[in-house]
């Protein structure tokens, strides 16, 4: 991977940004827990391109403070000696190695510590089921017991004043209780993850594209803001259909949008999918 400074940062804002304070510790796993619930084209295509990949350091603000969030609970594990941070467990699933790393593990309680978004807390985040059960399932197979799972939620945009809005976070930090599977379940999905990553053509999902849907915006004449939002045109027309301002009103596609791809994919120069998509 090339990091460049476009933006012309001093030196060791540069090299902040541009250095991970972890090493690669599944290197003798043949995937990982973080690779195997994300998308296969982009793990192949960040392989067969990771010396041509460029990322400018400042688009590394986030990822480095969650780094450093995640140091200074790491500490607490020297603290309090009962609580276990940051182990990389291994599990051999059928001909592959599985590999994850947990946050903290205190008390039966496996944890994820996340910098994210109000947003995220608002409309839940499935990638967190999926992860924390896959770490789960390789805790027991490393004999640990695990009675449940949590996300500690740093919330880097939280407002105070928002705090009172419905659906709203109270506070910046929240504990989110995540779903336990059992290991069926858990097995199950890794097979399938394992298919979709070695046997099948590697594709991105819609999911994993962030897509969002197309919707018809219901505008009236002289108004900014939507009078309604509609999942299909045939909604919105009838919406319309019989309204008082009905001869002010007009419906405004809003096409969906790959947002990771259009964003934040690092390798979407090489892929098919955005390429298909961009219309190249």
């Amino acid at each position: 991977m090339i990091f460049t400074n476009s933006h012309q940062l001093p030196d060791w804002v540069f090299a902040a940004l541009s250095t991970s304070r972890y090493g690669r510790g599944s290197r003798k796993a043949d995937i990982s827990t973080t690779r195997l619930i994300d998308s296969p084209m982009i793990r192949t295509l960040t392989a067969d391109h990771d010396d041509e990949i460029e990322v400018d350091a400042i688009d590394q603000i986030w990822s480095t403070l969650g780094s450093g969030v995640h140091y200074w609970f790491e500490l607490m594990g020297e603290t309090f000696p009962d609580v276990k941070t940051e182990e990389r467990l291994y599990a051999e699933f059928g001909d592959k190695t599985l590999s994850g790393q947990y946050d903290v593990f205190h008390d039966g309680l496996l944890w994820d510590v996340k910098v994210t978004s109000v947003w995220t807390i608002i409309r839940g985040e499935p990638k967190w089921v999926k992860q924390l059960n896959v770490l789960a399932w390789l805790a027991r197979q490393n004999g640990m017991t695990v009675d449940g799972l949590r996300i500690l939620a740093i919330l880097r945009d939280f407002q105070k004043s928002k705090a009172r809005e419905a659906n709203y976070p109270s506070f910046p930090l929240q504990i989110v209780e995540i779903p336990m599977w059992d290991d069926d379940k858990c097995e199950r999905f890794i097979a399938s993850r394992i298919k979709a990553h070695f046997e099948d053509e590697p594709t991105c999902s819609p999911e994993e594209r962030w897509q969002s849907e197309t919707t018809y915006a219901v505008k009236k004449e002289g108004r900014k803001t939507a009078l309604k939002v509609c999942e299909s045109h045939e909604k919105a027309e009838t919406f319309i259909e019989g309204h008082k301002d009905e001869k002010k009103l007009s419906v405004e596609v809003r096409e969906g949008v790959a947002r990771r791809c259009r964003d934040y994919c690092q390798v979407k120069r090489w892929c098919p999918v955005f390429l298909e998509i961009a219309g190249n």
